[in-house]
């Protein structure tokens, strides 16, 4: 499994034997020269290229530099209702990697996501135009002018600014916070601190500095935005952690290392508020025709 592999490399560089130095820089090689040329670019021309394109170096002479990444949460917007996607807010409908139908459990497994997208694209789609068609529509246009001219202050706001913290540094940050205190192993202490590190990033946020005030294709600003969100959910998923004082599929806490299903068997749910905390609620996981094993290798 994926997450095996994972825990495994950080295990090599944590204990210094990965390349390239420490924290985001450091990783480990994979060597797939005994395989020979023939089945490397025969069956696995897609890792070659990535290879010559990321790291300029060829598989079929070089070993490959490795490194885990994030490239999928366990969670998002919670379905209320699996037989339509329906969420909590009235018209609202979410499916595939956006959402948590929880169908995957606490590590999802290889392959599953094609699948959930496929399936629940399908639900989701159909459970809302079921509701546009038994719902009147709602006259917004009032709010979206308003919501429109807020956003236009804003952005005059926010790229006039002269000083500030640079938006590109705060992601930076967050993302070290993030991989180094909240990554594939955690603790206590480590979240505690990333926590601490990102509330002093939102405030940061605040006044940050973006820097390119053109109209068109202004990346900047894109970024400014997309960062907001990154610090929201950054935030949640601390927290969440800090809460589930137990180790569950891809959570792996260092200092809680067995499942607890007596306090833990059940969904977390995070609702941020208007004062800008958050409100963690849980929900008891149901269980249909399986119940759940310990894993076994």
């Amino acid at each position: 499994s994926r997450d095996v592999v994972a825990k495994a490399i950080e295990v090599e560089i944590a204990e210094g034997r990965g390349l390239g130095g420490s924290g985001l820089d450091a990783y480990v090689v994979a060597d797939l020269r005994h395989l020979g040329p023939e089945v490397i670019i025969e069956k696995l021309h897609g890792i070659r290229d990535l290879a010559l394109s990321f790291e300029h170096c060829d598989p079929l002479t070089t070993p490959v530099p490795i490194r885990p990444t994030c490239h999928y949460i366990m969670g998002g917007i919670d379905v209320v209702d699996y037989k339509t996607c329906a969420t909590e807010l009235p018209g609202l409908f979410a499916a595939g990697e956006c959402s948590c139908i929880s169908i995957h459990g606490a590590n999802r497994l290889g392959g599953n996501s094609l699948a959930d997208g496929v399936v629940f694209g399908r639900v989701s789609g159909a459970g809302a135009a079921d509701y546009a068609e038994t719902h009147e529509q709602v006259e917004c246009a009032a709010q979206l002018e308003e919501k429109a001219a807020e956003w236009e202050a804003k952005f005059k706001e926010v790229t006039a600014r002269k000083t500030g913290r640079p938006v590109v540094e705060i992601r930076d940050a967050l993302a070290n916070a993030m991989w180094n205190k909240c990554g594939i192993f955690r603790n206590e202490e480590g979240m505690t601190e990333a926590l601490n590190e990102i509330n002093q990033l939102i405030e940061d946020y605040k006044t940050c500095y973006v820097g390119d005030a053109e109209r068109t294709y202004n990346m900047a600003f894109v970024n400014y935005c997309e960062i907001n969100s990154m610090l929201t959910v950054a935030k949640a998923i601390v927290s969440g952690a800090l809460y589930r004082k137990e180790s569950r599929g891809a959570h792996l806490r260092e200092d809680f290392t067995k499942r607890d299903d007596v306090n833990f068997l059940k969904h977390s749910l995070q609702y941020l508020q208007d004062d800008g905390e958050y409100k963690l609620t849980t929900r008891d996981v149901v269980f249909t025709k399986y119940e759940p094993q310990e894993r076994k290798y």
